[in-house]
């Protein structure tokens, strides 16, 4: 899963590079959009690692992983991401701006993109799908204590919100 998750991250983010993203962040749909297409792109050189067989140095097995192939390990680090935001958010609660999609949105894309494909489609909804529930309990867990927990002593002791303070 944790290799399934780097392998997302590092081609979401190459993907960024090579599709020529970010020259406007400004336009909030645009760079929605270009989350989105950095996950399809993402996704295809994941399933290419995970076929060509002159990865398995990488991989480190020999043994198919259905978590890079179907996308969960990647729906697993969005969601995690997304998690940290809504708790970081709670924190600060001064994001300017806000340039990533729904969690629930670019799940559903990553999870639905082999609907033509019967064999791999039920794959992908299985592993994802599994994902997903681990990610809405903890979700369930926090909402709650999010609600509660006492922000401001713990934004005192922070630096502050570095991705805001980037924008400033």
């Amino acid at each position: 899963m944790a290799f399934a998750m780097e392998v997302f991250g590092l081609s979401h983010e190459y993907s960024h590079h090579v599709l020529n993203h970010g020259r406007n962040v400004e336009e909030i749909d645009g760079a929605k959009m270009e989350e989105f297409q950095a996950d399809a792109y993402a996704m295809r050189l994941c399933e290419s690692v995970e076929e060509d067989q002159r990865w398995k140095w990488i991989k480190g097995v020999e043994v198919p992983n259905p978590y890079l192939s179907a996308g969960a390990g990647g729906i697993l680090l969005l969601g995690s991401l997304d998690i940290y935001r809504k708790v970081k958010n709670k924190m600060f609660n001064n994001r300017a701006y806000d340039t990533h999609p729904e969690f629930t949105d670019r799940s559903q894309r990553i999870r639905n993109r082999h609907v033509m494909q019967p064999n791999r489609f039920q794959s992908s909804l299985d592993f994802c799908a599994s994902v997903e529930n681990v990610l809405i309990c903890v979700m369930g867990e926090l909402e709650p204590i999010m609600k509660t927990y006492p922000y401001a002593a713990l934004v005192n002791s922070s630096s502050g919100d570095w991705e805001v303070m980037s924008f400033e």
